[in-house]
């Protein structure tokens, strides 16, 4: 169970970091258009 809650929470912490990555090359672009 434990092993479980700790893949689970490494795996939301991955998406959480992709997602601000995103958000930022996404940022970055409408800068470089705007």
């Amino acid at each position: 169970l434990a092993d479980a809650m700790e893949l689970m929470a490494t795996a939301m912490a991955q998406e959480a970091v992709s997602r601000t990555a995103d958000r930022e090359t996404q940022e970055a672009r409408r800068g470089e258009r705007g």
